[in-house]
């Protein structure tokens, strides 16, 4: 239960500090985020809706995706958070929202909306926090749209459920 209160804390104060403080985008920024070449053959596909970085320190680089329904199991999620880690190398602080809908993944008052229980937002299916410095590696999502975004929450250091 503690993991678990702990997991949550941490992935809704990245949230936060990503969709509900100023961010630069990509093209803004003087330090533009750069990919990296990801060596890992890609069968999880996912498309970039945004990409932004907070503006004080630490700096969180946050990502809006969509992902097909398919994926949102066990083995492709834990896939997905390889790519990513992969492609963003050189980013410190990771944190992702995931979405079933590209219209609603444009919205950025969605994910503010989900966080701050204002409406159920079924289109989040889940997110994914990563930090290098403290090792912390954390995904969460939904297998069924409507479903919680938490419904499956791996704690990825050790690939244990929470």
């Amino acid at each position: 239960m503690m993991k678990k209160l702990y997991f949550f804390s941490f992935l809704f104060l990245n949230l936060i500090l990503i969709f509900s403080f100023r961010t630069i985008s990509a093209q803004e920024n003087a330090t533009p985020i750069k990919e990296c070449k990801v060596s890992l053959k890609e069968e999880v596909k996912y498309k970039l809706i945004s990409i932004g970085r907070t503006v004080g320190e630490p700096y969180i680089t946050g990502l809006r995706i969509v992902v097909k329904d398919k994926y949102f199991n066990k083995d492709d999620m834990v896939q997905l958070t390889k790519i990513i880690k992969a492609r963003y190398c050189n980013e410190e602080i990771i944190s992702v929202v995931m979405f079933d809908d590209a219209k609603v993944a444009k919205q950025a008052r969605a994910v503010i909306d989900q966080l701050a229980g204002n409406r159920k937002v079924p289109e989040i299916r889940g997110f994914y926090s990563m930090d290098r410095k403290t090792e912390k590696e954390i995904i969460s999502f939904s297998t069924k749209r409507g479903n919680p975004a938490d419904e499956i929450s791996i704690q990825l250091q050790n690939n244990s459920l929470l």
